[in-house]
């Protein structure tokens, strides 16, 4: 019979010499920004002060209340935002001209066929929390206006000098901005929960759909062609950006987002770029929020200030691309505020986007034209695709884009390589955290069965939970 010396020698020093091993050798995907990153590497080229004008800095609260009180604000200094110098970029390139106007067409039509299939809607509690902060904001905005409307009409004096003195103060509120332009009265709240989702590993809770795969197991083949051939145009275009980890693609038939800071997992990779596809060719303006931020922001406050501060934005131009990099990558977690666009301060607007409710002075043609699109998606079959002339797609799969509908693409690359380190390929957790991909003969069976509390509470939380998993990793 062995003793303790014996069982220690026979067990754990081999124990210990193997676990220290697999601990050394652990620089997997999720080292990414220690083993392979190549921060001096020549593959980001040099920047000019025409790239540093899509970047601006958000306005920071005083200048803005300056501004709001003066008959010219656009000319009181940090009023529509701070100009970013080179050495203050964080790794941040826009490439304008990426794709062509026909070509984004093109890209949106598919993305639109592939979120039929492949995509998945948010999270229904975070749609009814946020439809229930926009419904009590525009509650608080009515109240306010009622309000001032009522202190008016009790200070006003009577006969016709009265009535014309509240009519004119009320028409320089309206022209300032303080009746009738709150950020959540034009909001439309719908457009959130139209929103899809394609992703080849989980974002949030959301099921994969995805059969390409993502990381190293990622399969070009069962990639659709025109998604192959966006990435390729991509590695052109970004010498050095390596091979492509992982997509994330936002539809919305509104052409309306809302997407909270947040940034990649690790093991997508060092690089990532953004490429926005409208069909209205408007621009957007992508935000960049610090991830370690210091305070809470509400929703009115996301609207009017953004979410810190610190933060910067960034004015993409339809079908162009926006690398990051970085700082900017680790550092800082992309995101897009809900409503009316703006870039650096709600003072400076951009062109105005579907997420605005549509104007009663349309023209008669146009709703003569609106009024016919919608009795021939009515007289069509259900799965029928109807191409306009503008481009847009209608009644695809229950899917009713309208013709400012866009998509957010999202392309997780490798990034520069580090040429002295090499990449361990000794574990692969990716199937312990993804599971296997699912098959594209699974999609016409997908269900997406959600958990019940009856049902819980019948096999018990701890069972519940470990056949999930387990089934997570033998789907497919």
């Amino acid at each position: 019979m062995l003793g303790s010396q014996s069982w220690i020698a026979a067990v754990g020093i081999p124990t210990f010499v193997i676990t220290g091993f697999i601990a050394s050798r652990k620089r997997l995907a999720h080292q990414w920004r220690e083993e392979l990153m190549d921060p001096v590497s020549d593959s980001y080229p040099p920047l000019s002060d025409e790239h540093m004008e899509f970047l601006r800095g958000v306005a920071f609260d005083l200048p803005v209340i300056q501004a709001e009180g003066t008959v010219k604000p656009r000319q009181v200094d940090g009023a529509l935002g701070t100009p970013l110098t080179k050495k203050e970029n964080i790794g941040l390139r826009v490439e304008k001209g990426f794709l062509a106007p026909h070509e984004v067409n093109i890209f949106l039509n598919q993305v639109c066929q592939w979120s039929v299939k492949l995509g998945c809607t948010l999270d229904p509690l975070k749609v009814r929390f946020f439809e229930q902060k926009l419904e009590q904001g525009r509650l608080s905005e009515l109240r306010v206006d009622h309000q001032v409307l009522d202190s008016d009409d009790s200070s006003s004096k009577t006969g016709l000098k009265g009535c014309l003195r509240s009519s004119w103060s009320w028409l320089r509120r309206k022209g300032s901005g303080r009746v009738g332009k709150g950020p959540f009265g034009e909001l439309d709240s719908s457009f959130f929960s139209q929103v899809r989702v394609i992703s080849d590993h989980p974002e949030s809770n959301q099921p994969v759909k995805a059969p390409w795969g993502s990381g190293d197991r990622m399969r070009f083949d069962l990639m659709p062609a025109s998604l192959r051939n966006l990435v390729h145009r991509v590695q052109q275009s970004c010498p050095g950006i390596g091979r492509l980890r992982h997509v994330y693609i936002e539809y919305s038939p509104k052409g309306s987002f809302y997407h909270e800071p947040s940034t990649p997992k690790y093991f997508d990779g060092n690089d990532y770029v953004i490429i926005p596809l409208r069909r209205d060719s408007a621009q957007m303006v992508i935000t960049f929020s610090p991830v370690m931020r210091s305070r809470f922001s509400s929703l009115r406050e996301i609207m009017q200030n953004s979410w810190t501060n610190r933060d910067i934005d960034c004015l993409l131009p339809n079908g162009g691309l926006l690398r990051v990099y970085g700082l900017a990558r680790y550092d800082w977690g992309w995101s897009v505020r809900p409503g009316a666009g703006w870039f650096g301060s709600h003072l400076n607007p951009i062109t105005p986007t579907p997420s605005t409710r549509p104007s009663s002075s349309q023209g008669v043609i146009s709703t003569w034209f609106d009024r016919l699109q919608q009795v021939v998606g009515l007289l069509a079959p259900e799965n029928a695709s109807l191409t306009y002339p503008m481009g847009g797609i209608k009644g695809v799969g229950g899917i009713q884009p309208s013709q400012s509908d866009a998509a957010l693409v999202v392309l997780h690359f490798e990034g520069p390589r580090s040429k002295k380190k090499q990449r361990s390929m000794l574990l692969e957790p990716e199937l312990l955290i993804f599971g296997r991909v699912p098959t594209a003969d699974k999609f016409e069976t997908w269900t997406d069965d959600q958990p019940t509390k009856e049902g819980v509470h019948k096999v018990g939380v701890l069972r519940f939970m470990v056949g999930h998993y387990l089934d997570l990793l033998m789907s497919g």
